[in-house]
């Protein structure tokens, strides 16, 4: 890992950055990552715990956050069936609504003659 006085005081070659992640993903014993792939995957999780996209935007260092959605942020199976969840019950629940008139008075929904 960098010397602590290095890290403090100026800015890395990104090759040394890409050094240093080989290096941690050898001693963690895990498959060789690209550096580049880790930058979607902190975008995803900030997503996932509702971090502001202006803030996600900030930290990858992107001016434009709708970039930052389109390309670091990757939906998730367990947040796609939530959202199918969450669809489905609003669809439930608005067909089981009563219906009402322009007055408020609630009438039975009539089914089209096919």
């Amino acid at each position: 890992m960098a010397p602590a006085a290095r890290r403090r005081n100026h800015s890395y070659h990104p090759d040394t950055l890409t050094d240093y992640w080989i290096d941690m993903c050898r001693t963690a014993g895990v498959p060789r990552i690209r550096l580049h792939d880790a930058r979607h995957t902190c975008g995803t999780l900030m997503h996932l715990q509702k971090v502001p996209t202006a803030v996600i935007a900030e930290w990858l260092g992107h001016t434009d956050s709708a970039f930052t959605m389109r390309r670091y942020v990757h939906s998730q199976d367990d947040a796609l069936r939530a959202a199918a969840k969450t669809w489905n019950t609003v669809v439930t629940a608005c067909d089981n609504s009563p219906k009402h008139d322009q007055n408020g008075e609630q009438h039975e929904e009539r089914k089209m003659a096919g």
